[in-house]
Parts: C-alpha cells; structure tokens; sequence
C-alpha cells in the first residue's frame, strides 16, 4: 500500500447527492416496500378484470400489459421523486467540502461542521459510480465528483486503494 497524502476541496451540490441516491442496486427499505406493493398491485388486475374464460394466454396478457405499465410508470415516478426528496436532505443547498488523504486515514469537512477523521476500519463500502467516488462511513457520507482527481485513473486508483485499505481491516 501506497502513502498518499493529498487534500482536495470542491463544491458539493443537490445534483452531486442525487448521484448517490441513483447509484444501481442501492435499494433501501421505503424503495424495496414500495416494488413488492407495485408487484402486488400489478398481479392484482389479474383476480379483477374481466377476462374472457376462453381467451388464449397471449390475448390476457395484451390486455394485462397496460395495467403493468402503468403501474410501473407510477413506481417509477415515486421512486425519482423519493431519491429528489433524499438528496435534498442530504444537501439542502451547495455547500464547501474538503477532503484530506493522510494515508491511514481520511479527514472529512462538510460546510460549517466540525472535521471528522474516518479510519479504514468505519468504511462501510467505497463506490465508484460514474462521476463520482462515494465513501459511505456511517453515518457521514463522502461524495467526491471524479474531476477532482483530475484523471479518471487518479479516480479509480483512489476508490481501489480505499477499498483494499477498508477490506484488510477485517483480515
């Protein structure tokens, strides 16, 4: 492992926590309850219409796939409009963040709020999603837009470097 000791300071806004919140496979529970309710609801229509008795399998599920769509269309729409609702929690307005690299340990400033020095051994996962690194150490969540970095493989080598520093804690 490499001792890197940099400090990066950047603008953080709604847009950069929205990335987060859109991130693939980051289902929380609201999210997961209301996919199975969307599921359920959609099956539904199946016990409700009025079918015909003899119709074949192909003609049911033409009628039924209106009602799918829509369904999902709705699901779709709540869940925008909740991760929306989430990153403005997260940051309400634009806000400063600094970001400090000593090596062992990263020294996270948001705004006006005290520091707070994360070691590897609190990470929960380190993620590198398409603009971004994220460095969820609950409960601060560390989002760094990647031209920061300045190149995509200063990017990369910064989320694997933090990600094998995090697994070897738990060796």
């Amino acid at each position: 492992m490499t001792n890197s000791c940099a400090k990066f300071s950047f603008l953080l806004s709604r847009a950069d926590a929205l990335a987060w919140e859109h991130l693939p496979n980051r289902m929380n529970g609201f999210q997961r309850f209301l996919l199975t309710a969307w599921l359920i609801s959609a099956a539904f229509w199946v016990l409700v219409l009025p079918l015909g008795v003899q119709a074949p399998w192909g003609m049911i599920l033409l009628e039924l796939l209106p009602f799918f769509l829509l369904h999902y269309g709705l699901a779709a729409v709540v869940l925008s409009v909740w991760a929306r609702i989430q990153a403005k929690r997260r940051l309400p307005v634009p806000v400063e963040a600094q970001l400090e690299d000593l090596g062992e340990s990263l020294v996270w400033t948001l705004g006006m709020r005290p520091s707070v020095m994360i070691a590897p051994e609190a990470i929960r996962q380190v993620r590198l999603g398409p603009g971004h690194v994220f460095v969820e150490a609950p409960p601060e969540l560390i989002i760094i837009p990647r031209p920061v970095f300045g190149t995509a493989q200063a990017a990369e080598d910064f989320a694997m470097r933090w990600e094998e520093r995090r697994t070897m804690c738990f060796l």
